[in-house]
């Protein structure tokens, strides 16, 4: 049986490190083996994702045409099995923390939880635009984060993260110790966000769906690149600064 690696590559630093890693995987370097990648960002627009979208398809089609017969290989190029699952919280209509905390109907019937929110949040985070990810605001972008992620999991709809999680709960029951590695930055927003939630965020969001039954914490071997600052910005100009606040 093929080994099994669970990837997960966070904003568009991890989205270029899992383009890296499928172009290993096309060396051959990852023979008998099955990749589930899951690539996760706040702005599923952003150029990264869009161009690893292409660099996943060229690989897997390089595979077969035909999903099924999609398989991993031993001693050859294009040895891995990838299995590809995105997920992107939605912030176009519920795009800043009051919008998702429905702030004022939670004041009306819960005043002490606006408070709290209120006192570890400034006017300027509650209002924050959250569409182009959490850019900096890494206290807001870690409990975002980890609530789409529950509120993914506990959806009625199904879509790529519960499938990717469904995989990773069957590793864990089936007594294989998975193995999760996560790729990201920790200078950005999304990446400085995420990574530090999401060991204990898929393994809260897999107990949803199991109703308890699986404890990946437990279960699962983490392990994680942090990268830091490899590039630079330039000085934001005070128009920029009062726009982006």
């Amino acid at each position: 049986m093929a080994k099994q690696y669970f990837v997960l590559g966070i904003g568009g630093t991890g989205m270029r490190c899992i383009e890296s890693l499928i172009h290993l995987c096309a060396m051959g370097m990852f023979d008998d083996t099955e990749i589930h990648l899951l690539a996760l960002d706040t702005d599923k627009n952003n150029g990264n994702f869009s161009r690893l979208k292409e660099v996943k398809e060229a690989y897997v089609n390089s595979k077969n045409l035909d999903k099924a017969n999609r398989t991993a290989l031993t001693n050859t190029f294009f040895s891995a099995d990838i299995k590809y699952y995105e997920f992107s919280p939605n912030y176009e209509k519920k795009s800043t923390f009051k919008d998702v905390f429905n702030y004022r109907n939670t004041e009306a019937n819960s005043k002490e939880e606006t408070d709290l929110a209120d006192l570890v949040l400034t006017d300027n985070v509650e209002n924050f635009n959250l569409r182009h990810g959490y850019r900096a605001q890494t206290h807001l972008g870690s409990m975002m984060m980890y609530h789409s992620i529950i509120e993914a999991a506990r959806s009625r709809m199904d879509n790529d993260l519960k499938q990717f999680l469904q995989v990773l709960i069957a590793a864990c029951n089936g007594g294989s110790d998975p193995k999760v590695f996560i790729l990201g930055s920790v200078f950005g927003g999304t990446g400085a966000s995420s990574i530090p939630i999401i060991p204990q965020a898929i393994s809260e969001a897999a107990s949803v769906m199991s109703n308890g039954a699986a404890n990946v914490l437990g279960r699962a071997y983490f392990a994680s690149t942090l990268l830091t600052a490899y590039f630079s910005f330039k000085a934001p100009s005070a128009d920029k600064l009062r726009e982006q606040k």
